[in-house]
C-alpha cells in the first residue's frame, strides 16, 4: 500500500501579511495551489509521455529482433550419435524400471 501525504505549511503572522485584511492572503494562497496543481500534473504528463515512448522503443526493438518462422528441417538431429527418438526410448525404459523398483 502506498500511501502520499500532500501538507504545505504556510504561515502568516506578521502584521505585514495581514495589514490589509485576510482577503489577499487567501487569494495569494488559492492562487499557489492552483499553480503547485499545474506544475505536478505537467510533470506527470511529462513523465508518461517519456514511458510511453521508451516504450514504443522496446516494442520495435523486440518486434525486430524476432526470428523467421523456422521451415521444415532437412536433417535430422542427433546429440552424441543418438536421435531424439532413441534418447526418449532410453528415459521410457528408465521410467519403467524404476516403477519396478518401487512397486
Amino acid at each position: 500500500m502506498v500511501v502520499f501525504i500532500k501538507f504545505c505549511f504556510i504561515e502568516m503572522t506578521n502584521k505585514e501579511h495581514l495589514s490589509r485584511g485576510i482577503e489577499q492572503p487567501l487569494t495569494f494562497l488559492a492562487g499557489f495551489r492552483q499553480y503547485i496543481h499545474y506544475h505536478l500534473h505537467a510533470i506527470k504528463t511529462q513523465l508518461h509521455t517519456r514511458m510511453r515512448s521508451r516504450v514504443d522503443t522496446f516494442e520495435r526493438v523486440i518486434g525486430f529482433a524476432k526470428r523467421d518462422q523456422d521451415g521444415p528441417k532437412n536433417w535430422k538431429e542427433t546429440h552424441g550419435g543418438e536421435s531424439h527418438e532413441d534418447r526418449e526410448l532410453k528415459e521410457e525404459k528408465k521410467e519403467e524400471e524404476v516403477f519396478k523398483f518401487k512397486n
